[in-house]
């Protein structure tokens, strides 16, 4: 391949204190983070380098090209990456991992590849039967709920609902400290497709609360039958056309909790940007359900550096 493109670099640290680079490989993204070894980023790079976007034999000579470029002066730390890089589209397919499971089985679990004569680690992805009976799988929350786990230190970790917004959002399930399974709802995929290929929303967007709200309200009919109630309203005169979007996102986001509902526990961590945090606390609040809510890139960090922690100590010593 050619050089590496154009990407978003941050300095927030001395790359001194940096012990460990992590990256989240994901299907359109990519992302390399310096940490500290309690999981605080002292540098980060992102780009739209996606493993989808990515031949085989190019991952290798991308992520050298990133070291050598944007990562100098910590380019010798030791390497873990999650994600996509590790599924049948990534550099090397890492099986996935039965749950229940914890952090400590995770890490000793993780992959090594081997990268101009230096090991690296890939963190495996999930994989489980829902409450439905059915099988559920994931890469790269996994990393994020060890995080979760880490930080929660017993405060929460042995009994709670994680919810894990995104293009397929997770609801995962810790029982004893433990991730016991998930299900997986494609609200963010849904929401997409019927935004830019269906006739719901039309025109320019602004985002605003009391449609989204409405739409939260809505989602007790269902979604199908309830769907075009998103350009009925517009038509009727009873919903403004530049806040169908927010009574879609409503509609969908309440229809997918209320589903949740029934097989999770309360309270919901809210694991997700500060934006879908916000969408997603909202409704939550509107069916009165308590819940809290998380920096996912910070989760993300420290999930990193926890796992490297568990691979890297004795073995009598990890928990």
């Amino acid at each position: 391949m050619g050089s590496a493109g154009p990407g978003q670099r941050t300095h927030v640290g001395q790359p001194s204190r940096a012990a460990l680079l992590a990256v989240d490989w994901g299907t359109s993204s990519f992302r390399m983070l310096a940490l500290s070894a309690s999981g605080e980023v002292i540098a980060s790079f992102t780009s739209d380098a996606g493993a989808s976007t990515l031949a085989a034999t190019d991952f290798a000579d991308y992520l050298q090209q990133i070291l050598d470029r944007e990562f100098a002066d910590c380019a010798s730390l030791p390497i873990v990456m999650c994600g996509m890089i590790g599924s049948s589209i990534g550099w090397r397919e890492v099986p996935y991992m039965e749950c229940p499971l914890g952090p400590a089985e995770l890490a000793s679990d993780m992959a090594t590849l081997m990268h101009n004569g230096r090991p690296m680690r890939v963190v495996p992805g999930l994989r489980c039967v829902n409450p439905r009976g059915e099988p559920g799988f994931l890469r790269g929350e996994e990393t994020q709920i060890a995080g979760w786990l880490q930080k929660a230190d017993g405060y929460a970790g042995n009994e709670a609902t994680l919810c894990l917004p995104g293009t397929h959002t997770k609801w995962a399930r810790i029982h004893e400290g433990r991730i016991e399974g998930f299900s997986t709802a494609v609200t963010g995929e849904m929401f997409s497709c019927l935004i830019n290929q269906s006739i719901l929303v039309q025109g320019p967007q602004v985002a605003d609360q009391e449609a989204f709200t409405r739409g939260v309200h809505s989602s007790e009919q269902g979604v199908a039958m309830q769907l075009f109630s998103t350009r009925a309203l517009v038509l009727a005169g009873e919903l403004a056309p530049e806040n169908s979007q927010s009574y879609l996102s409503g509609l969908l986001i309440g229809a997918e909790i209320r589903e949740a509902r029934r097989i999770v526990g309360e309270p919901v961590h809210v694991i997700a940007s500060s934006t879908l945090c916000a969408l997603y606390q909202s409704a939550l609040r509107t069916l009165d359900i308590p819940c809290e809510c998380h920096d996912g890139a910070e989760l993300a960090a420290a999930g990193f550096a926890y796992l490297h922690e568990l691979a890297t100590q004795p073995e009598e010593a990890v928990p």
